[in-house]
């Protein structure tokens, strides 16, 4: 159902008979229920690691009755399940005594030995000089690929800096990591306008997020390039004669 009335040009409630001449909108009309859309969740990923701490991860959709994937914006963000959660693995095995010499970190600082690179055993003798790396860091960006670094260091038997480590068996320093595509603007359908002539407002939902339906800040997208959520319209003057003004339609109850 909806609110029809009759308007004077300044937009005032008239008597009805003032738009007698006109045919009268409509008070209620029939509708299509949509209904809205609900979430399901695939099953869990095997833990990140094999052994201590580590993350499991897994796809949130948002469906419709008939189960078909929609738009995020359709189910409830509040009741949206989690994609991530952490998971506990058997304890790591401790390092053994050999593979436990000082190792210098970037800091300066002294710390223990990872494995490693190569097992350095020759003819059951430990060679002079072994490759050590450390851990790598953090990719260079958050999406759309990058890279990372770790430290690659030539040591002799008691963990000091060396020079003489093979080249051809030196570990690598860089590589390409993907961390998921970037974030995008997402749009919706325009919303009514807020006047029938004389200048009024019509908004929209624009969003930041990732093909995937994961919600971001706006400042992880390019905000400049961010669409319009509202703008004007029905700019045109009203007639000068009263006419009939309907309200949106609203909901009923089944």
């Amino acid at each position: 159902m909806r609110y029809v009335s009759c308007r004077d040009i300044q937009g005032g409630v008239a008597e009805d008979s003032a738009c007698s001449h006109l045919v009268k909108p409509p008070a209620s009309d029939g509708c299509i229920v949509v209904h809205c859309g609900q979430w399901k969740v695939l099953e869990w990923t095997s833990c990140s690691v094999s052994c201590g701490q580590g993350k499991t991860t897994r796809q949130v959709m948002c469906l419709n009755l008939s189960d078909q994937i929609v738009d995020v914006v359709e189910c409830d963000p509040d009741d949206r399940p989690a994609t991530e959660q952490e998971c506990a693995m058997s304890q790591c095995p401790a390092l053994r005594s050999s593979d436990s010499r000082p190792f210098p970190s970037p800091s300066g600082g002294v710390r223990n030995n990872l494995p490693t690179a190569a097992d350095g055993r020759s003819g059951g003798r430990t060679q002079a000089h072994q490759w050590r790396t450390g851990p790598w860091g953090a990719c260079s960006s958050t999406c759309a690929g990058g890279f990372q670094r770790r430290v690659v260091v030539c040591q002799d038997e008691n963990g000091y800096a060396a020079n003489n480590c093979e080249d051809r068996s030196q570990p690598i320093e860089q590589r390409s990591c993907e961390s998921g595509p970037c974030p995008q603007w997402v749009y919706g359908n325009w919303g009514e306008c807020t006047k029938p002539c004389g200048g009024g407002i019509k908004t929209r939902l624009v969003a930041c997020q990732r093909p995937n339906g994961e919600r971001f800040n706006d400042l992880s997208c390019e905000i400049l390039e961010k669409p319009p959520d509202r703008e004007q319209c029905n700019t045109h003057a009203c007639p000068s004669n009263p006419h009939w003004s309907t309200d949106p339609w609203s909901s009923v109850r089944s």
